[in-house]
């Protein structure tokens, strides 16, 4: 069975979330029983030189074209920060479209509103990305919960924290240095003024 999917950026983790499906499709039909197909890719500039081949076709500026398609069950949303990342996710999630992300600042100020929001239109939202570099510790700690009282996880398990602290208490950088070093090498997120179409379809 085929399962179409709208990524949205296509970044660093976009490209690489992009090469996984597309290489891994067979393994994940044989595991899952789902034949995953990217079908559309949300993007800033199409004309941007890119490692990927043979994606023209499938990319696209206007968030529609992903979020008004009944074709497309899932989304997997790795834009960063909080505009226009988080009107998209409720759209998705409002469209009765599964969400994956790996958006930390969207699940740290918004996560409790959007996990309501996905159960209220039974689908999933699944966040584990976001978290600890995808090391799956949120799974364990859905799990734990069913038989023990979790009510405190502490820690800094955040990649780009890491790298950042790493370069201010090794390196002596200031805290806006270490961060410019950690949006050019693809750690942090590149804020920008630039703003995609707005969303005008209808559920």
């Amino acid at each position: 069975m085929e399962f179409k999917i709208g990524l949205l950026g296509f970044g660093k983790v976009g490209s690489g979330v992009y090469k996984i499906v597309t290489s891994r499709k067979q393994h994940i039909k044989q595991k899952t029983g789902f034949y995953p197909e990217i079908k559309k890719i949300l993007v800033k500039h199409p004309d941007k030189p890119r490692n990927v081949n043979g994606i023209d076709e499938i990319l696209t500026t206007d968030a529609n074209e992903i979020l008004c398609d009944s074709e497309i069950s899932a989304i997997i949303e790795v834009m960063g920060g909080i505009d226009p990342a988080y009107d998209y996710v409720k759209k998705a999630l409002i469209s009765k479209k599964h969400v994956i992300t790996a958006n930390k600042e969207l699940i740290a100020k918004y996560g409790d509103e959007l996990r309501k929001m996905a159960e209220e239109n039974g689908v999933f939202l699944k966040f584990e990305a976001s978290v600890a570099g995808a090391i799956p510790v949120i799974h364990q700690i859905e799990r734990l919960k069913i038989t023990d009282e979790i009510n405190f996880v502490g820690g800094i398990i955040n990649g780009t924290t890491n790298y950042i602290l790493t370069q201010i208490i090794e390196k002596g950088m200031k805290y806006d240095e270490a961060l410019a070093a950690a949006q050019k090498r693809g750690y942090a997120e590149k804020q920008s003024g630039l703003r995609y179409k707005r969303i005008r379809c209808s559920v």
